[in-house]
């Protein structure tokens, strides 16, 4: 399976055995601005117990307690993985915006209009936060083409 960006119609290899399911916050006004310090977008991947994800999510265990012997005991969080009917599955997510104190101002990038074709992020993002590099999230599509995935 080769994997494409809406940002790089080039397919990507490498990438496969994942189901993607996105879920975009549901924002649809500004009138909710209370609420955008926590507005986010998130992907569940899961491989549907294939023995290849399976593999990836004891990766996942194992690179946690090399993370887990380098600090002090009760530091970091337990890690336990989602499920989607029935298969584990891994959720990642991404806020929008970013504090201006926790930003660097000339690192401030516009949303793409793929995310906000209506401007409604752009608006709610106010005179306290910004979007910046490490807000921004690359999303990708599966294609058949002759047969086979890309």
């Amino acid at each position: 399976m080769q994997l494409r960006t809406a940002s790089n119609p080039e397919a990507i290899p490498g990438v496969s055995h994942a189901l993607m399911i996105f879920s975009i916050c549901g924002l649809t006004s500004t009138s909710q601005l209370n609420r955008r310090q926590y507005m986010r977008q998130s992907v569940m991947l899961t491989g549907l117990s294939s023995p290849i994800f399976e593999e990836a999510i004891a990766l996942v265990y194992e690179i946690k307690e090399m993370f887990r012997r380098s600090v002090v005991d009760g530091v970091i969080e337990e890690w336990i993985p989602s499920a989607f009917q029935e298969h584990l599955s891994i959720d990642v997510g991404n806020r929008y915006f970013t504090p201006c104190q926790y930003a660097l101002q000339d690192r401030q990038i516009a949303f793409s209009a793929s995310i906000d074709p209506d401007n409604i992020l752009s608006e709610a993002m106010g005179d306290q936060s910004v979007h910046v590099k490490d807000n921004h999230v690359e999303y990708y599509e599966a294609c058949k083409e002759n047969g086979g995935m890309k």
